[in-house]
């Protein structure tokens, strides 16, 4: 391989680590530029719903990602639903079949800095609720 090859081969590596970024993870321990935020408990009750992790998503569009995790506590309940509400007046509803545990990840882009409550309300299939937020300055 000559010297120009082997240039054109660093120069495509090093432009793939700048604008291919692996998201970097906020969670109780620290906060990281873009996402901060720490993680509330989780819920207690019939459905336990808590945030796993937030992150900061940085593809363009740059955005937050949300994992939530959500367990029924009775045997035989399953989740039909988790409405999301990101802080801005985006919400979205998500429905679930036949499943005791659920775990989701979640991208919303902000329009402009701020600081935005997300909150993410469980429902089980007999009509219980569980329900968590967060809160994320971005």
């Amino acid at each position: 391989m000559n010297l120009r090859a082997l240039v054109a081969v660093a120069l495509v590596v090093s432009l793939y680590v700048l604008v291919v970024r692996v998201p970097s993870q906020v969670n109780a321990l620290g906060p990281i530029a873009g996402c901060t935020t720490s993680l509330p408990a989780a819920s207690a009750g019939s459905v336990q719903v808590s945030f796993d992790s937030v992150s900061l998503f940085q593809f363009y569009p740059e955005s937050c990602s949300f994992n939530v995790v959500a367990k029924t506590m009775s045997p035989g309940l399953s989740i039909t639903q988790l409405s999301w509400q990101f802080g801005d007046g985006a919400s979205l509803d998500v429905p679930y079949c036949c499943q005791s545990h659920v775990s989701e990840v979640r991208y919303h882009a902000y329009a402009q800095p701020g600081m935005y409550t997300v909150s993410v309300m469980v429902v089980d299939n007999v009509g219980n609720v569980g329900y968590t937020n967060v809160i994320v300055n971005w």
